[in-house]
C-alpha cells in the first residue's frame, strides 16, 4: 500500500508545510469573520478573490510533527476520546495478519489506511459506508446520505499519492464543516449542495473554494445507523435514473412502514420483503440482496411524478406513480371522497380512460392512458365539502367561528368559552367580524 521512502518523503513535505504556515504573518480573524483569499488557480477562468467563511472550533484534535492524520481525523469528528494511538496500532496489527501481509500503517509516524479507520468507527458502534464518488454525482449521493436522521459526517482522505491526509467534514442542520488536524489550518463551512464538485481538471475536492487544492479521492459517511437509502440507491442504480428528487422521494416512500400504499403493495411481495419490512418497522435495516429486485421494480417500473392539482383556490402536490395512486392519496387528503362525483381537468379537457369512463378509486393504468401529462397542472372538480383535514403541503383558505362568552380581552386576542365550557384563543388580526347574541340563545 505505501513503502517506507514514500512514508519518508511524505514526512519531510509534512514538515515543510507545518514550517512554512508557522513562518506567516499571523492573521487575526474575530469569529464568525469573512477572509478573502486570492489564489492562482488553472481550474478557473478567473483570478478573483473568493471569500469564504471560518469558524472557530474549540476542540480541535492537532497532529504533531507525525502523519497522525487519520486518528485526528476520528477524534475530530467524535471527540478525543474515540480513539487512542494503541488503539489504532492494534487494529492495524491485526488486519495486517488478516490481509497477506499488506501494509495498514506506518508504526513510526502514525500514518494508517482508510481501511484501519473503517474497521475502528465499526467496533466502536458507528455505522460506516464508502461512497462511491464516481459513480454518483453529489446531486444523488450527498442528499441520499443525509436521509439518515443519525448521519455524523464524512471522513475524506485527500492526495493523489501512496499516503492520504484525512480531513473530518461534520454535518449539522444541512450545513457541513471541514476540520483538518494539520497545525495552522481552520475550520470553515461548505454549504448544502456544494459538497465533493468536480472541477475542470477532473478531479473532485471537497469545496468549491480556492483555496481547497488537494483533490478527493475517498469519502466514508459516518452515523449511528445503518445508510438504508444511499445502500438502495446503490444496489437499484440505473445507468438512466431519474431525476435526483424523484428518485430519492420514491426511496423514502419504500421505507414508510405506516403509508397504506406502500403497506399494500409490500403485501403482494416475495416472503423476503415482507420480512425485511417488519423488521424495518422496529430500527432500521437493510434490505436484502433478495430485495432488490422487487425494490428495483418498484421505483423503475413505476417511477414517482409530481402531480399538481389545483381544486378552487387550494392546490397541493401529489407524488405517485399511477392515476390509481393519485386518487388514492387525494383520498387519505380527504380532497374527493368515493361517496362523492368528482372528475379531473386538464387544458379544459375533461380526463377520461381510453373507454371514456371517468377516474375513481378503481382506476388502474398509467398517466398516459387517461390523457394526463404530469408536467401541467391538473384541475379537481366536484360536488364535495371542504376537507376535514389539512395536508402538509397544500394550500387553504380556514374559515372558523365561536360563539359564547368573552371571558379575557388581552392586546392581541380573545378569550371565548363556548356553551360546552371550551375555551378558545382567537388573535384578533383573524377577526372579520363580531356579532352580539342575548344569553341563552
Amino acid at each position: 500500500m505505501f513503502s517506507p521512502n514514500s512514508s519518508r518523503n511524505l514526512f519531510q513535505e509534512h514538515l515543510r508545510r507545518i514550517d512554512e504556515k508557522r513562518n506567516r504573518p499571523e492573521k487575526r480573524v474575530a469569529p464568525p469573520a469573512k477572509v478573502s483569499v486570492a489564489v492562482t488557480t488553472t481550474d478557473y477562468d478567473d483570478d478573483e478573490d473568493e471569500t469564504i467563511q471560518t469558524y472557530p472550533h474549540q476542540q480541535i484534535v492537532r497532529q504533531g510533527f507525525d502523519l497522525t492524520c487519520g486518528m485526528r481525523c476520528l477524534q475530530n469528528l467524535y471527540d478525543e476520546h474515540i480513539v487512542t494511538r494503541q488503539e489504532m496500532d492494534e487494529k492495524s496489527k491485526y488486519l495486517e495478519s488478516i490481509s497477506s501481509g499488506i501494509a495498514m500503517y506506518d508504526p513510526s509516524l502514525g500514518y494508517y489506511s482508510i481501511e484501519v479507520l473503517q474497521a475502528v468507527l465499526t467496533d466502536k458502534g458507528k455505522q460506516v459506508q464508502r461512497v462511491d464518488i464516481d459513480k454518483f454525482l453529489p446531486q444523488y449521493f450527498e442528499p441520499a446520505i443525509a436521509m439518515n436522521q443519525q448521519f455524523g459526517g464524512y471522513v475524506v482522505a485527500l492526495g493523489l499519492g501512496d499516503m492520504k491526509h484525512y480531513v473530518a467534514i461534520t454535518h449539522s442542520q444541512g450545513m457541513y464543516t471541514v476540520i483538518d488536524s494539520l497545525p495552522g489550518t481552520s475550520p470553515y463551512s461548505i454549504p448544502d449542495g456544494s459538497l465533493f464538485q468536480r472541477r475542470t481538471d477532473n478531479n473532485i475536492y471537497c469545496s468549491q473554494h480556492l483555496h481547497d487544492k488537494t483533490p478527493v479521492v475517498a469519502v466514508v459517511a459516518v452515523g449511528n445507523s445503518p445508510f438504508i437509502e444511499y445502500n438502495i440507491m446503490h444496489n437499484i442504480w440505473s445507468p438512466t435514473p431519474p431525476p435526483p428528487r424523484r428518485l430519492l422521494s420514491s426511496i423514502a416512500r419504500i421505507l414508510m412502514t405506516t403509508l397504506k400504499s406502500t403497506i399494500r403493495k409490500v403485501e403482494r411481495a416475495e416472503p423476503c420483503v415482507q420480512a425485511w419490512f417488519q423488521k424495518l418497522k422496529n430500527h432500521r435495516v437493510v434490505p436484502s440482496e433478495e430485495c432488490i429486485p422487487f425494490l428495483k421494480q418498484w421505483i423503475y417500473g413505476n417511477p414517482l411524478a409530481s402531480i399538481n392539482v389545483k381544486w378552487n383556490d387550494m392546490q397541493t402536490i401529489v407524488d405517485c406513480s399511477s392515476m390509481q395512486g393519485l386518487v388514492i392519496e387525494l383520498i387519505n387528503m380527504g380532497w374527493v371522497s368515493d361517496k362523492n362525483y368528482f372528475h379531473f381537468q386538464q387544458g379544459g379537457q375533461m380526463l377520461r380512460d381510453q373507454n371514456g369512463n371517468d377516474i375513481d378509486s378503481t382506476s388502474v393504468g398509467t398517466f398516459a392512458d387517461f390523457s394526463l401529462d404530469p408536467a401541467i397542472p391538473i384541475d379537481l372538480i366536484h360536488e364535495g365539502v371542504v376537507p376535514a383535514q389539512a395536508s402538509v403541503g397544500g394550500f387553504y383558505t380556514f374559515k372558523y367561528s365561536v360563539a359564547g362568552e368573552c371571558i379575557d380581552n388581552k392586546y392581541n386576542a380573545y378569550s371565548v368559552r363556548d356553551k360546552q365550557g371550551h375555551v378558545h384563543v382567537i388573535y384578533k388580526q383573524n377577526v372579520d367580524n363580531i356579532e352580539t347574541f342575548e344569553r341563552g340563545v
